[in-house]
């Protein structure tokens, strides 16, 4: 019986995959991917740029110590931290309205938006 269920679970593994979500992942079971990035520059970003409300997963590549990408809006509040570069992943449920994302250190100059519409 163990055996069995170990096999069952490498199936399920194996037949899961890896990479980017694209149409039909939440099919799947994989929630659909929103990507932001800050830095190295003064750049920030979300891609795509409006989606409908629902559970996404976020990546986050931040690429500087000198900035943060911070999401806040209808509830939600999330963000790298200043001295932090990498990837952040996380998932958010979002609501229909419009979230800003901005650099905490340059709020007025790295900004931009991100809409959820129904």
């Amino acid at each position: 019986m163990a055996a069995l269920v170990a096999l069952v679970s490498a199936g399920a593994l194996l037949a899961g995959g890896s990479g980017g979500a694209a149409v039909g992942d939440a099919d799947r079971g994989q929630l659909p991917r929103i990507r932001g990035s800050v830095g190295p520059g003064f750049d920030i970003s979300v891609r795509p740029r409006e989606v409908a409300p629902g559970s996404y997963r976020f990546v986050i590549q931040d690429q500087s110590t000198m900035h943060n990408w911070h999401i806040r809006g209808n509830g939600v509040d999330r963000k790298t931290g200043v001295a932090f570069t990498g990837t952040k992943r996380f998932t958010l449920d979002l609501t229909e309205g419009r979230y800003r994302i901005q650099c905490d250190m340059h709020p007025t100059t790295m900004v931009t938006r991100l809409r959820v519409v129904a």
